[in-house]
């Protein structure tokens, strides 16, 4: 336990124990007495004091990812990141003590903000949308620097004076500067928070960009509603296998607040990583906020998701898709098609995908959600498709293949 001897060597004055409370740290608000440690703000001003708990040192590569902690607070300067002053380790393996000398919040948590019924979310977009804007820009400036945060959330951002948010907590963070990882990439060693987590994470697949932006559409998604991702579901042992299944509800009333937003948060959680937007694209969103290129193409996307399938694995004539939830009759016949580079459509203004019909397929079966389809080329198909089993010259085979459409 802190001690006013042990402040004392830093200059610091205790002001308020355990503000704050975790599994792993407690939290003090301090004021600084005496200019000792160089760095440190001047004299009168708060420091928070992260004192990490004795029983969570000795766990394996906790160490490491404090010190990793400490070290991109302190050499990353952006206004959108918390600062960290100092850290002192002490002795030991495990060490007797570790503390963290970090810039003082005078605001609350986003997750506070968004649940308080104070906040009036649905007629304060405009402030919501400024969040997420500043927010991006954190995560921009931890991506161009090369590392990846990982564990997005709104209890992972704090509101300086300003209103304006912080993110805290890059303990789990991935630094990815060439060839370089940190530990914790894989399921078996999973630190992050399910519900704002993507598929990809979870079934422990090395992290990607994209999976920040699927925890940030989560996080926005709350601030928005004031609602966690998932909240139907409280039981935490199995929310891998509900976050697995699909994405978080979007309400249909986020499409009034916005023009595309709806379409935004679905592409940001969409469960293929070609589908979310990059940084530059949500951002350029947020700072519009009206729909853009990305909003365009992808609402064309989520259109035809809902007219179809995506061909996932292809054997021959046979192929597979995930027809989630919807009800679909056997030996009932389907289009194939194949969507083509975005059109811009000079009477709208609008960019569309095309789609080039290339057969049919009639469902066979269905095993839970996973459907087999047999797949008939059209004639002309049909035509190249002996061509080569015949050997005639040139011919184009056009093969259905991944990635295809099976629509009704």
């Amino acid at each position: 336990m802190i001690t006013p001897e042990y402040l004392a060597k830093f200059g610091l004055q205790m002001v308020q124990e355990k503000v704050g409370e975790g599994g792993s740290a407690v939290v003090h608000k301090c004021r600084i007495v005496d200019t000792i440690v160089p760095g440190f703000p001047q004299k009168g001003s708060y420091v928070a004091v992260k004192e990490f708990r004795q029983e969570m040192l000795a766990t394996p590569g906790q160490l490491q990812r404090i010190e990793q902690e400490a070290e991109i607070g302190a050499t990353l300067a952006s206004d959108y990141l918390a600062k960290i002053y100092a850290k002192d380790v002490g002795d030991g393996v495990p060490p007797s003590q570790c503390v963290l000398f970090m810039e003082w919040m005078t605001g609350p948590t986003l997750h506070h903000w968004a649940t308080s019924k104070k906040s009036d979310r649905p007629g304060r977009w405009d402030i919501v949308r400024n969040f997420c804007r500043q927010i991006v820009k954190g995560v921009q400036h931890l991506h161009t620097s090369g590392i990846h945060h990982r564990d997005l959330k709104t209890e992972n951002i704090m509101l300086r004076s300003g209103n304006q948010p912080v993110i805290m907590d890059v303990g789990v963070a991935e630094i990815a500067r060439g060839t370089e990882h940190t530990m914790h990439t894989r399921v078996k060693d999973f630190l992050g928070s399910v519900r704002y987590s993507s598929p990809q994470f979870l079934r422990g697949e090395e992290f990607d960009p994209s999976d920040d932006v699927y925890s940030l559409g989560c996080t926005f998604l709350e601030l928005i509603t004031g609602k966690q991702p998932y909240h139907q579901e409280e039981r935490k042992v199995l929310l891998p296998s509900i976050v697995m299944q699909g994405p978080p509800e979007i309400p249909d009333s986020i499409a009034e607040l916005a023009d595309g937003l709806d379409v935004l948060l679905r592409g940001c959680t969409h469960s293929q990583r070609s589908r979310r937007p990059t940084l530059h694209e949500l951002g350029e969103y947020l700072e519009v906020g009206k729909s853009t290129d990305y909003i365009q193409l992808e609402r064309g996307r989520q259109y035809e998701d809902q007219r179809g399938w995506t061909v996932l694995h292809v054997d021959g004539y046979d192929i597979y898709l995930d027809v989630g939830k919807t009800s679909i009759y056997t030996h009932q016949d389907y289009k194939v098609v194949r969507l083509g580079e975005p059109i811009l459509l000079p009477s709208t203004g609008q960019k569309q995908l095309p789609q080039r019909l290339i057969g049919k397929a009639k469902h066979l079966h269905t095993s839970n959600t996973l459907a087999h389809f047999r797949y008939t080329p059209n004639i002309e198909q049909k035509m190249n498709i002996d061509a080569e089993i015949y050997g005639l010259p040139n011919p184009v085979l056009d093969m259905v293949k991944v990635g295809d459409r099976v629509v009704s």
